[in-house]
């Protein structure tokens, strides 16, 4: 029988795109939604991941062979990430304790002084959103979850919202942001990101953490300027700046190795130019 897989936080950037990949494999796939409303049906359940008996009620109804946790309001991180989190493995011990969690965390986990990270290098958030990812993943862990850490996720059609913000600026001149020169990420496709998902939700066996970035690393100033000549644009629009010029305190290079992803997965994470030109 095809796997039953339930995305919770289904509504969002990744999680619309995510349910669209998994539904290639199984026809069985539910997603949930909280602010971005969805039809309520036999496939979208409204759900709030702060309410525990909510909660327990959502995976009572599905009892999915595999969960993916995607919900993340940066608004309420405590509620969104940590108690959330806890209701989601404390309904799966009573609904579905054979089933596959995936936690999708990020490279902000780590202080990015020792860049690149392999799996087994030791977190160290020095930001408040690394720092409850962080607690999370250690929830999910003692629990025989999956962690997932990515990187910045970019994508064109739809457009992310990160994207979508640099796009108006180009158009009207009036940036909501400078892009830092000091920053340096990993960043990946949606499109590939779900891929990678999906082919790790089916693998008989899993690692107990894995790394998914782009294959190359790049600050986030060269990010938003090459996919501002992608996008027809000048790039010598976007406005940059270096961190300390304004008293902000993030990690440095979160470069991420992907080499054990690469080894167990068949997708292949695309370079910024090839996305590019397959995206016009």
């Amino acid at each position: 029988m095809e796997p039953k897989a339930l995305v919770i936080g289904g509504s969002g950037y990744i999680g619309e795109r995510l349910a669209t990949f998994l539904r290639e494999r199984t026809s069985r796939v539910y997603g949930t939604f909280f602010r971005n409303e969805k039809n309520p049906s036999s496939r979208w359940l409204p759900l709030d991941v702060r309410d525990g008996p909510m909660v327990r009620d959502v995976l009572e109804r599905v009892r999915p062979d595999i969960i993916f946790y995607l919900s993340c309001d940066m608004n309420d991180l405590e509620g969104t990430v940590l108690k959330g989190m806890g209701n989601v493995l404390g309904a799966r011990r009573g609904s579905c304790p054979g089933s596959r969690l995936i936690f999708l965390s990020t490279d902000m986990v780590f202080d990015g002084e020792r860049a690149p990270y392999a799996e087994t290098d030791e977190p160290s958030p020095i930001t408040e959103y690394g720092r409850k990812k962080r607690e999370a993943e250690l929830m999910a862990l003692e629990e025989a979850a999956v962690v997932v850490r990515s990187s910045l996720v970019y994508g064109f059609e739809p457009m992310d919202p990160k994207t979508s913000i640099l796009l108006s600026g180009l158009k009207t001149g009036l940036f909501q942001y400078p892009y830092f020169r000091d920053e340096v990420r990993s960043p990946i496709f949606v499109e590939d990101l779900c891929k990678c998902l999906v082919e790790l939700a089916l693998l008989s066996e899993a690692p107990r953490i894995l790394h998914l970035g782009g294959p190359e690393a790049m600050s986030r100033y060269e990010l938003a300027r090459r996919i501002a000549e992608g996008l027809g644009f000048d790039s010598s629009l976007v406005p940059s700046a270096m961190q300390g010029d304004h008293s902000v305190t993030r990690p440095r290079d979160l470069t991420l190795d992907i080499s054990l992803a690469l080894k167990i997965l068949r997708t292949r994470p695309r370079s910024l130019d090839r996305v590019l030109s397959q995206n016009p």
